[in-house]
């Protein structure tokens, strides 16, 4: 930089007439004050005249000045400039001071309003967006783990799963501990649609944060405490983070933009269960061939019989491997095979083909085009952004197509409209199962396998008659050749795999109105709604029963607000703040259907094709919540703060649990109670120290006490029970609301 400085300064003096008539030479050298280094490139000027020179790589400078009671300037970028009279002196050595013009930091806070960093009485972080684009991640919040400090991000190891954000510890034992997500002042969902949870099973679907395109974003605020996410009611009970959108930047004509990231990784074979491979399949001497190792029979029909592999046995106390022994191994079972009866050495698999090799290259490309400009009366930007994953397992695969536009036009000095919407369609297939759970192949390969299992020919995992060909036979007759424990895991991966697709937008539309340069009047209406499918399966002649369920959510969420804004200065005071208005409305359906007893026609996926009637399940909740705010900040002098925040909402709930119950019968005080449990609960919880355990009329998981009433909410397979028990006359009821 400071030879780049001392070109251009000669540059600058190209052509200034040095010249000069007899008079005094000076020389001196230039230092700075900061670190005592040379500077090169100061410019050194006889003041009242154009003579002047520059200093060299050493910060030393010459120059003849007309008497030895002229006055030297000496300036360079980033210093104070500085004025020396000579007084006779010949020899003058300066150091420059800089400048330290910092400008006051400036965040993004609640409801999108931007605030000096230094005004605010609660903690403020702020992340570049440049940290999350830069990282192909289908999560954007797993970017952000490490750059955030009391912020803990424990990013999903399954592919397109659940990051878990904590804002500064967790807030509930058994309830959400999730942060509220807000784009550019509005609130999205963030909602989970994992199945299992219990460690039984199920699949991580991801929380639908993930729909937001770390392309598009231009910073992330968190906000952390109460005080500092106050703005946005119950819902940022855990914390806010803030993102902050792109857009279009000034320039002339239509900029574009293209960026491609590509991530590549493959399995960490040091975390995989360590195997030996001495011995073979089997529990020990309990088998019907002489040695008590193998099961016993004539496979290929010749009469004689062979030594065959204990395909029933799940784990590797079996023979010790010998080259010298021959054996009908579980491939060679199958009628339909072309190896049917043949026999093999009884050795463990080559080092290729063990456990690792079934796991696959996992490669991410992420790839984004975006247009934008703008000029003084308005701007846009337009992105498309196309992420593609294959998993780390075989058959696995998510991909996401996100269009983004943003604009904002002048029409007025005082009228400025915005406007952000942001279509994304995400498709998965085949995410891993978790969980003690026959879809998750890693329950097989952690505790129940066979050493001398070769996955290449793992690999043919059905015959050309549809029969599953998997390393667990119950025995080795033909009628015996159905999994008895697990299945192959390559048929896992392929047959019993699921698939999920969403359709999302999220949009704004904003005007603000300037009455004066202090006093602003915002209206802005936003809107986030998604189409969210999931199907899960099990073929027939799985170890499970065969089955097909479907799930299928809708929700829409609007918000509007009317804000007043205000920052004004009296002399050394100043005043900021707002004071608001919100209205939102939730409404959420979700409809669920399973097949009963099985599957009748083989690779049918649909409820509809049940042995037995189909389980349906349906769910409709609306939620209407109207609220005011506001927020006042009091300074004196840049350095001493005053403020206060505060938030009344009003929510709507759907009437109680049994709404047709004839209200001229007695009842018991239990009996009332449970008719009407969610209208009771939400008052009492508005006057009890237990409001935290609630958001939005939502109840969460936990023990609460109503006067004689303990109140017991957990959840089952079949919805979220709540156990209701009166401890004066020991009377008890359960309810279930559906999922």
């Amino acid at each position: 930089m400071k030879r780049f400085v001392f070109v251009l300064s000669l540059l600058l003096f190209v052509g200034i007439n040095l010249l000069q008539a007899q008079g005094v030479q000076v020389s001196g050298n230039v230092t700075g004050a900061d670190d005592g280094t040379a500077l090169p490139g100061v410019s050194v000027v006889v003041r009242g005249t154009t003579i002047g020179a520059v200093t060299d790589f050493e910060g030393n400078y010459s120059i003849t000045v007309p008497d030895a009671s002229a006055t030297l300037m000496f300036s360079f970028v980033g210093m104070l400039t500085q004025e020396v009279g000579l007084d006779s002196r010949t020899i003058l050595d300066v150091v420059l001071e800089s400048t330290s013009t910092e400008l006051d930091e400036v965040v993004v806070t609640a409801l999108g309003v931007s605030r000096e960093k230094k005004s605010l009485g609660y903690s403020v972080q702020e992340v570049d967006g440049d940290a999350v684009s830069g990282t192909a991640q289908s999560n954007f919040a797993s970017s952000l783990s490490g750059k955030l400090s009391g912020v803990q991000i424990k990013a999903p190891n399954t592919m397109g799963g659940s990051s878990n954000v904590l804002i500064r510890g967790s807030t509930s034992i058994t309830g959400n501990n999730q942060p509220l997500y807000v784009i550019d002042g509005v609130p999205v969902d963030n909602s989970n649609y994992s199945t299992g949870g219990d460690g039984w099973g199920g699949y991580d679907y991801g929380n639908v944060a993930q729909d937001i395109n770390p392309n598009d974003i231009e910073s992330i605020s968190v906000l952390k405490g109460a005080a500092a996410s106050a703005l946005y009611g119950s819902r940022a009970a855990n914390g806010v983070i803030l993102v902050t959108t792109k857009k279009g930047k000034t320039r002339n004509g239509i900029g574009v933009s293209v960026s491609s990231n590509f991530m590549m990784g493959k399995i960490d074979k040091s975390t995989l269960p360590q195997q030996q491979f001495e011995y073979g399949g089997g529990y020990g001497p309990f088998y019907e061939d002489p040695t008590g190792n193998f099961f016993y029979g004539d496979v290929n029909g010749d009469g004689s019989n062979q030594l065959i592999a204990p395909t029933s046995e799940d784990a590797s106390w079996g023979a010790k491997f010998d080259p010298n022994v021959s054996v009908v191994h579980w491939d060679a079972l199958d009628p339909s095979a072309d190896n049917y009866g043949e026999e093999r050495p009884w050795v463990a698999p080559d080092e290729a083909n063990r456990m690792p090799s079934f796991f696959e290259t996992n490669t991410k490309w992420v790839n984004t085009v975006a247009f934008d400009g703008a000029n003084k009366d308005g701007r846009f930007r337009l992105s498309y952004t196309n992420y593609d994953e294959n998993g780390i397992l075989p058959n696995s695969e998510l991909k996401k197509n996100t269009i983004n536009f943003s604009g904002s036009y002048n029409f007025t000095k005082k009228l400025s409209v915005s406007a952000n919407v942001t279509y994304n369609h995400q498709k998965t297939t085949g995410r891993m199962g978790t969980g003690y759970d026959g879809s998750n192949v890693m329950q097989s390969f952690g505790q129940w396998f066979q050493t001398n299992l070769d996955f290449s020919r793992m690999q043919e995992y059905e015959s050309p008659t549809g029969l599953h060909r998997t390393w667990n036979y119950s025995y080795w007759t033909p009628e015996s050749l159905s999994p008895i424990y697990f299945d192959n895991p390559y048929w896992v991966r392929h047959k019993n795999y699921q698939d999920d697709y969403r359709d999302r937008v999220l949009g704004y539309v904003s005007a603000d109105y300037k009455f004066t340069d202090w006093l602003t009047l915002t209206l802005r209406s936003a809107v986030d709604t998604y189409h969210d499918v999931q199907n899960e399966r099990i073929a027939i002649g799985s170890v499970g029963t065969s089955d097909f369920t479907t799930r299928q959510r809708n929700l829409l969420e609007s918000n509007t607000d009317l804000m007043l804004k205000f920052n004004k200065g009296f002399g050394e005071w100043s005043l900021t703040g707002l004071v608001g208005a919100n209205y939102r409305h939730r409404q959420q359906q979700r409809i669920s259907g399973t097949t009963v007893g099985g599957l009748v026609v083989p690779e049918l996926y649909t409820v509809s094709n049940s042995v037995s009637p189909v389980s349906v399940t349906e769910y409709l909740g609306i939620l209407g919540e109207q609220s005011a705010y506001g927020n006042l900040s009091v300074g004196y002098g840049g350095f001493v703060y005053i403020e206060g925040t505060a938030r009344v909402d009003q929510s709507s709930t759907l009437r109680g649990l049994n709404p047709d119950a004839d209200d001229t019968e007695e009842k018991s005080d239990l009996e009332a109670f449970t008719e009407n449990l969610n209208s009771q609960l939400l008052n009492l919880v508005s006057r009890s120290l237990f409001a935290d355990q609630f958001s939005d009329g939502e109840l969460t998981e936990g023990t609460y006490t109503f006067g004689s009433l303990t109140v017991e909410i957990f959840p089952s397979d079949d919805g979220l029970v709540i156990s209701i028990l009166d401890v004066e006359t020991g009377e008890q009821t359960q309810v279930i609301i559906p999922d």
